[in-house]
């Protein structure tokens, strides 16, 4: 068996070749490693980037219920949740109520109620009302603030 010399010009290109991979390699490794602990540090901060998504609130609305012949004392508020919640409880003008949920196919995620207020101590068709939402599901509570805008009516 004969072996074949290499040049050794070829020699040290493989080399240069192989200390320029090992080079790029071990910076794809620190940068790798750098952007997960970015990532890991900056994680419950991106997550809930908005204050809707630290509930899992996907949509609410807030309108004023009046019925004929009767006072419009009070506001109807409806929240749809990504997940099942145990229990959602809201705040409006100073007033907290506990929401129902509503819907077969939906138990857990649609949830409405009303928060009773004096006539005068709201204005419909107006934006900037804060709606605090608080979500329960088993053990682990979360809650966001809102900025609404109070519907005219309601259902």
């Amino acid at each position: 068996m004969s072996t074949i010399a290499l040049d050794p010009l070829i020699v040290a290109a493989r080399r240069r070749t192989l200390r320029r991979r090992l080079l790029w390699g071990s910076v794809a490794v620190v940068v790798a490693v750098g952007l997960g602990t970015f990532l890991a540090v900056r994680a419950p901060w991106t997550t809930s980037s908005s204050p809707r998504t630290s509930v899992g609130l996907r949509n609410s609305y807030v309108g004023v219920a009046c019925h004929a012949g009767t006072s419009c004392g009070r506001i109807g508020v409806a929240v749809w949740l990504a997940r099942p919640a145990d229990s959602v409880v809201v705040t409006l003008f100073g007033r907290q109520t506990r929401l129902r949920y509503r819907g077969v196919d939906t138990v857990g995620r649609v949830w409405n109620g009303f928060i009773h207020v004096p006539p005068s101590g709201y204005e419909p068709d107006t934006y900037g009302h804060r709606l605090g939402v608080v979500v329960r599901r088993g053990q682990a509570t979360g809650s966001t603030h809102l900025s609404v805008f109070l519907s005219p009516g309601w259902g």
